[in-house]
């Protein structure tokens, strides 16, 4: 009995922690993502299966949000021209008219 318990303990243990990696690093960067309002962190990925594939489309979505929320920026708050002369648009309250 304690022959066979022995191989089976270390190779239940060695597929758990195998297993268990990807989403545990997938999990640390959703949440360094939401503790620190940093979107420009990645979860790293390990294999091409639904746990890979999760960690990459986290991924693309934190490229899509950083992509959107540069768009803003540039649109809200990009420099205006008046009479030939440049004014900055530095107000913290979306405003049209600036």
């Amino acid at each position: 009995m304690p022959i066979t318990f022995l191989p089976s303990y270390v190779l239940t243990n060695y597929l758990e922690a195998y297993s268990a990696k990807p989403i545990d690093t997938s999990l640390e960067a959703m949440e360094s993502v939401s503790a620190h309002a940093d979107d420009s962190l990645r979860a790293a990925t390990f294999l091409d299966d639904e746990i890979g594939t999760q960690g990459k489309d986290f991924n693309d979505m934190l490229n899509q949000i950083l992509l959107r929320d540069t768009k803003v920026r540039h649109f809200f708050y990009r420099p205006q021209v008046s009479k030939g002369r440049v004014k900055s648009c530095h107000h913290r309250e979306v405003s049209i008219f600036c």
